[in-house]
Protein backbone atom coordinates (compact mmCIF):
# COMPACT_ATOMS: atom_id res chain seq x y z
CA UNK A 1 0.00 0.00 0.00
CA UNK A 2 2.25 2.39 -1.37
CA UNK A 3 1.24 5.83 -1.85
CA UNK A 4 1.61 8.21 -4.79
CA UNK A 5 5.37 7.49 -6.45
CA UNK A 6 6.64 5.57 -2.94
CA UNK A 7 9.05 3.18 -3.56
CA UNK A 8 11.46 0.75 -0.89
CA UNK A 9 14.39 0.28 -1.72
CA UNK A 10 15.85 -2.71 0.05
CA UNK A 11 19.75 -4.05 0.98
CA UNK A 12 20.54 -6.39 3.34
CA UNK A 13 19.22 -5.18 6.56
CA UNK A 14 18.28 -1.85 5.47
CA UNK A 15 15.51 -0.12 3.51
CA UNK A 16 15.09 3.52 2.24
CA UNK A 17 12.06 5.31 1.59
CA UNK A 18 11.80 7.45 -1.46
CA UNK A 19 9.36 9.43 -1.54
CA UNK A 20 7.63 11.14 -5.42
CA UNK A 21 10.17 8.97 -6.98
CA UNK A 22 9.40 7.35 -10.34
CA UNK A 23 8.26 3.71 -10.39
CA UNK A 24 10.39 1.30 -12.24
CA UNK A 25 8.36 -1.13 -14.66
CA UNK A 26 9.30 -4.37 -12.16
CA UNK A 27 8.50 -2.55 -9.14
CA UNK A 28 10.31 -2.50 -5.90
CA UNK A 29 12.75 -5.18 -4.87
CA UNK A 30 13.00 -7.16 -1.70
CA UNK A 31 15.45 -9.75 -0.47
CA UNK A 32 14.81 -13.23 -1.07
CA UNK A 33 12.01 -15.04 -2.48
CA UNK A 34 8.46 -14.52 -1.32
CA UNK A 35 7.84 -18.06 0.27
CA UNK A 36 3.93 -19.29 0.81
CA UNK A 37 2.36 -18.20 3.78
CA UNK A 38 -1.21 -18.41 4.75
CA UNK A 39 -2.34 -15.25 5.49
CA UNK A 40 -1.89 -14.66 9.09
CA UNK A 41 -3.01 -11.16 10.05
CA UNK A 42 -0.20 -8.91 11.47
CA UNK A 43 -1.65 -5.60 13.45
CA UNK A 44 1.00 -2.82 13.24
CA UNK A 45 0.54 0.23 15.82
CA UNK A 46 2.97 2.74 15.38
CA UNK A 47 3.40 6.58 15.09
CA UNK A 48 6.20 6.53 12.59
CA UNK A 49 4.36 6.47 8.72
CA UNK A 50 7.75 5.23 7.22
CA UNK A 51 7.88 2.85 9.73
CA UNK A 52 4.28 1.25 9.10
CA UNK A 53 5.41 1.71 5.29
CA UNK A 54 8.30 -0.30 5.38
CA UNK A 55 7.69 -3.28 7.88
CA UNK A 56 4.05 -3.94 5.90
CA UNK A 57 6.05 -3.69 2.59
CA UNK A 58 8.25 -6.87 4.07
CA UNK A 59 5.69 -8.69 5.74
CA UNK A 60 2.84 -8.12 3.00
CA UNK A 61 5.65 -9.51 0.64
CA UNK A 62 5.92 -12.21 2.65
CA UNK A 63 2.89 -13.24 2.40
CA UNK A 64 0.89 -11.66 5.71
CA UNK A 65 -2.03 -9.78 5.94
CA UNK A 66 -1.06 -5.93 7.27
CA UNK A 67 -3.80 -4.12 9.40
CA UNK A 68 -1.72 -0.52 10.57
CA UNK A 69 -2.85 1.84 12.85
CA UNK A 70 -1.17 5.03 13.51
CA UNK A 71 -2.09 5.50 17.01
CA UNK A 72 -2.77 3.54 20.30
CA UNK A 73 -6.17 3.83 20.11
CA UNK A 74 -6.88 3.14 16.56
CA UNK A 75 -5.02 -0.05 17.12
CA UNK A 76 -7.22 -1.18 19.63
CA UNK A 77 -10.32 -1.06 17.52
CA UNK A 78 -8.85 -2.69 14.61
CA UNK A 79 -7.90 -5.38 16.81
CA UNK A 80 -12.04 -5.44 17.93
CA UNK A 81 -12.99 -5.53 14.15
CA UNK A 82 -9.87 -7.85 12.83
CA UNK A 83 -8.48 -10.21 15.22
CA UNK A 84 -4.71 -10.37 14.58
CA UNK A 85 -2.83 -13.43 14.58
CA UNK A 86 0.25 -11.38 16.02
CA UNK A 87 0.23 -7.57 17.40
CA UNK A 88 3.57 -5.27 16.74
CA UNK A 89 3.31 -1.96 18.76
CA UNK A 90 5.45 0.66 19.75
CA UNK A 91 6.38 1.18 22.79
CA UNK A 92 6.84 5.03 23.34
CA UNK A 93 6.80 7.84 25.81
CA UNK A 94 4.15 8.74 27.05
CA UNK A 95 4.77 4.82 28.55
CA UNK A 96 1.99 5.24 30.39
CA UNK A 97 0.09 5.31 27.15
CA UNK A 98 1.62 2.71 25.73
CA UNK A 99 1.20 0.31 28.28
CA UNK A 100 -2.89 0.93 28.56
CA UNK A 101 -2.30 0.63 24.55
CA UNK A 102 -0.60 -2.82 25.18
CA UNK A 103 -3.16 -3.98 27.84
CA UNK A 104 -5.94 -2.99 25.70
CA UNK A 105 -4.73 -5.19 23.16
CA UNK A 106 -3.60 -8.06 25.79
CA UNK A 107 -7.56 -8.37 27.04
CA UNK A 108 -8.58 -8.36 23.16
CA UNK A 109 -6.50 -10.71 22.36
CA UNK A 110 -8.01 -14.20 23.69
CA UNK A 111 -6.23 -13.56 27.05
CA UNK A 112 -2.44 -14.07 26.23
CA UNK A 113 -3.16 -16.28 22.98
CA UNK A 114 -1.98 -13.46 20.54
CA UNK A 115 1.62 -12.73 20.86
CA UNK A 116 2.80 -8.94 21.10
CA UNK A 117 5.78 -7.66 20.22
CA UNK A 118 6.93 -4.52 21.25
CA UNK A 119 9.07 -1.71 19.15
CA UNK A 120 10.85 1.07 21.32
CA UNK A 121 13.96 3.36 20.76
CA UNK A 122 14.91 3.28 24.01
CA UNK A 123 14.18 -0.09 25.92
CA UNK A 124 16.48 -0.94 29.17
CA UNK A 125 15.80 -3.37 31.65
CA UNK A 126 13.18 -2.18 33.76
CA UNK A 127 11.20 -1.61 30.72
CA UNK A 128 11.55 -4.90 29.46
CA UNK A 129 10.60 -6.35 32.66
CA UNK A 130 7.21 -4.12 32.49
CA UNK A 131 6.77 -5.42 29.44
CA UNK A 132 7.34 -8.86 29.92
CA UNK A 133 4.99 -8.73 33.16
CA UNK A 134 2.57 -6.76 30.69
CA UNK A 135 2.45 -10.78 28.56
CA UNK A 136 4.31 -8.44 25.76
CA UNK A 137 6.19 -11.84 24.30
CA UNK A 138 9.29 -10.05 22.72
CA UNK A 139 10.73 -6.58 22.24
CA UNK A 140 12.82 -5.20 19.34
CA UNK A 141 14.97 -1.93 19.22
CA UNK A 142 14.41 0.79 16.81
CA UNK A 143 15.04 1.30 14.10
CA UNK A 144 14.34 -2.56 13.80
CA UNK A 145 15.49 -3.87 10.46
CA UNK A 146 12.59 -5.13 8.43
CA UNK A 147 14.06 -8.81 7.70
CA UNK A 148 14.63 -9.01 11.47
CA UNK A 149 11.21 -8.31 12.78
CA UNK A 150 9.74 -10.45 9.83
CA UNK A 151 12.11 -13.20 11.10
CA UNK A 152 10.34 -12.40 14.25
CA UNK A 153 7.04 -12.61 13.21
CA UNK A 154 7.82 -16.06 11.27
CA UNK A 155 9.10 -17.09 14.59
CA UNK A 156 6.28 -16.45 17.18
CA UNK A 157 3.61 -17.59 14.71
CA UNK A 158 6.11 -20.83 14.56
CA UNK A 159 5.99 -20.70 10.30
Amino acid sequence: MLAGNTRILFGGQNAVILRNSPSPAAGPTFPGPAPTVSAKLVLLVDSHEDSRTIYTAILEHHGFAVAAAASGSDGVQLARERAPDLIVVEFSPPRQQSLDTIRALRALAGGGHVPIVALSTTLGDADRELLYAEGVSGYMVKPCPPLTLLAEARRLLEM
